[in-house]
């Protein structure tokens, strides 16, 4: 019975929409919000605003890297606390497929246009860098014996950093992680929930 109804109350949400703006600027994008919603607009100040029905706190979500404006050094610096015996390590760039250094070079520069990272010339701290596939779907080939294989399609590479040497000198957090059932015991008679993924 209970299953029934909520699949009703789904439906019918999915059913009637109305489109609202989430965009900054020229790059405006439209998404459909179920008209069965509304209440959230009395209920929750972070999710609509009751006139106009567009986000209060849109700009604090990125839709682009020129959307991410950063925090000012003024305001705040990440420091990594190092061990005290570690020694600064500068390891060599390691040979790219002449491919694969254009996707970097694209890459790096759209991270200093956005204004994420910026050249620094006296760095005791020097990590390589790589790429990695990116994977799309799972395609079925034939081999030379007429058997069926899954293999991953590649779609693009994306530019990561090795940090493992700086990992490894890096003071260890010691900060236990909380247990699952703690944290859904807190969330237990909360309404909704917001996942964000990075």
């Amino acid at each position: 019975m209970a299953v029934s109804s909520i699949k009703s109350s789904i439906e019918s949400s999915l059913e009637q929409t109305n489109s609202i703006e989430l965009g900054l600027n020229a790059r405006n994008k439209l998404k459909e919000i179920g008209l069965n919603l509304r209440h959230l607009r009395s209920t929750s100040n972070l999710c609509l605003r009751a006139s106009g029905m567009h986000f209060w706190y849109r700009k604090a979500i990125g839709y682009t890297l020129d959307d991410i404006k950063g925090i000012s050094p003024d305001l705040c610096i990440h420091r990594i606390h190092l061990e005290d015996e570690s020694k600064p390590s500068i390891e060599p760039q390691r040979r790219l497929n002449p491919n694969l250094k254009e996707v970097v070079k694209k890459e790096i520069l759209k991270l200093l246009d956005a204004g994420i990272i910026y050249p620094i010339s006296d760095s005791t701290w020097i990590s390589p860098v790589h790429c990695v596939p990116k994977k799309g779907g799972i395609t079925v080939i034939k081999n030379d014996k007429e058997e069926l294989i899954p293999t991953r399609t590649i779609v693009g590479h994306r530019m990561c950093i090795d940090y493992m040497k700086l990992n490894s000198a890096s003071r260890k957090d010691h900060f236990p992680l909380p247990f699952i059932d703690q944290m859904l015991e807190r969330l237990a008679n909360y309404p909704f929930y917001c996942f964000f993924y990075g």
